[in-house]
């Protein structure tokens, strides 16, 4: 029977769907792709910026080569917080400091009592300087309306230029909300967040490429077999006919 152009797309119509479909159900359980990007930051040697990249597998080997450059460091997590978000990431960056913050609120974890919560309260209103990343079991240090504080975290708020860090003393410990005056500190946080957000749009757009690449892959290949298939008969044809 000879294929016309018309039977041809007749035939193409009929295959796209369970092609699509072969190719989706290989992407899911024969190639998946790995979702979740592990970010480590920390400050570049010149320009003012952040060094930012992809580190692999969470605990891998060039994971742990890079944590090795610092002795201490924070996690990093960026607003909104979506669990069923396209690409999923943990976010890591080196030690520094933050030195104009004001607190807004400090409350304790759920496990310290009311004397604990009475004295988080009372760091409302007061200016801190904040060490991102805890060396050595450092503990924080309130001395009047002097504050000092040693944090293992940084999270960045809905509201722009707000941020929260859950901070350690000498027997309590919680998150404390906070924003920061100082041009340098609001400058190196939002390189920070900028550097990190990047690495996540990169990943996005490789997961991007996978889906153009591998969705369609059966169908993209019964493309290429047709159009051999096609050059292969003319070739005959062509010498037969001479």
């Amino acid at each position: 029977m000879t294929i016309t152009a018309s039977r041809y797309t007749r035939l193409l119509m009929v295959l796209v769907i369970p092609l699509l479909a072969l190719g989706f159900l290989t992407a899911k359980f024969l190639l998946p792709y790995e979702r979740f990007v592990t970010v480590l930051c920390m400050p570049a040697f010149a320009g003012g910026t952040e060094n930012c990249r992809n580190v692999g597998p969470l605990n891998g080997a060039l994971y742990e080569h890079v944590k090795k450059d610092f002795n201490a460091w924070f996690d990093v997590r960026i607003a909104p917080w979506d669990s069923n978000a396209t690409i999923t990431y943990y976010a890591g960056a080196s030690n520094r400091m933050v030195t104009t913050a004001e607190i807004h609120e400090a409350r304790p974890f759920y496990w310290y009592g009311s004397d604990v919560a009475n004295y988080m309260r009372g760091l409302a209103g007061k200016i801190a300087v904040i060490q991102l990343g805890i060396e050595g079991g450092r503990r924080s240090m309130v001395e009047g309306d002097q504050v000092f504080l040693y944090c293992n975290s940084l999270n960045y708020d809905l509201t722009s230029g707000s941020y929260w860090s859950d901070c350690f003393g000498n027997g309590w410990g919680g998150p404390v909300t906070f924003t920061v005056a100082g041009r340098q500190d609001r400058a190196m946080l939002d390189q920070l967040q900028a550097a990190i957000g990047r690495e996540i749009e990169r990943k996005e757009a490789d997961y991007q490429l996978y889906q153009v690449v591998v969705y369609p892959i059966f169908l993209y290949a019964f493309l290429v077999l047709s159009a051999l298939a096609w050059l292969t008969m003319k070739a005959v044809l062509f010498v037969r006919a001479g």
